[in-house]
């Protein structure tokens, strides 16, 4: 007895999906041609508003059908997260870590800079641009380290102070 009202629910699910579909494809044409009027004149014979539906969404099954009544969407559901949670899970090499060959620093990160690092980033600093809170420009900073060996020195002392 309950297999009869199912086939038959399930009956009434496809002629409306044939219902809708039909009216899906001349609303696309409508589109396509442009034809604004045409189109919002189907949308509203159709019984279609703009508001949005706060029901559930359509989905496709298995099969690919599109599945509109909310009881066959929950079960779509129920079977598609009992499939994803009960699978096998991969198993996992905890030792892969260490098959992996580890390379050393390149640089240590505490070294001091050397006067000609400290040359090398002053002539890459941006024109125009302020350096920092004493808002010296680069161009300035440029300007008094550009040849002067010895203000160079004062300015590495300086650095390698901060």
């Amino acid at each position: 007895m309950q297999g009869g009202a199912e086939e038959a629910q399930h009956r009434e699910v496809e002629s409306t999906e044939t219902f809708f579909e039909g009216d899906v494809r001349q609303l696309e044409k409508k589109s396509r041609e442009g034809d604004q009027a045409g189109f919002y004149r189907h949308l509203n014979m159709i019984d279609v508003e703009g508001k949005r539906s706060f029901t559930s969404q359509n989905i496709k099954d298995e099969d690919g059908k599109v599945l509109r009544d909310p009881t066959f969407i929950r079960q779509r559901w129920a079977r598609w997260f009992h499939k994803l949670l009960n699978t096998k899970s991969p198993t996992i090499d905890l030792h892969a870590a260490d098959k992996v060959k580890r390379w050393p620093t390149c640089v240590p990160l505490d070294d001091i800079p050397s006067l000609l690092e400290v040359e090398e980033a002053v002539r890459e600093m941006a024109n125009r641009k302020a350096v920092g809170p004493d808002d010296l420009p680069a161009e300035l900073i440029k300007l008094f380290l550009d040849g002067d060996q010895g203000l160079l020195r004062e300015f590495h002392a300086i650095v390698v102070d901060v």
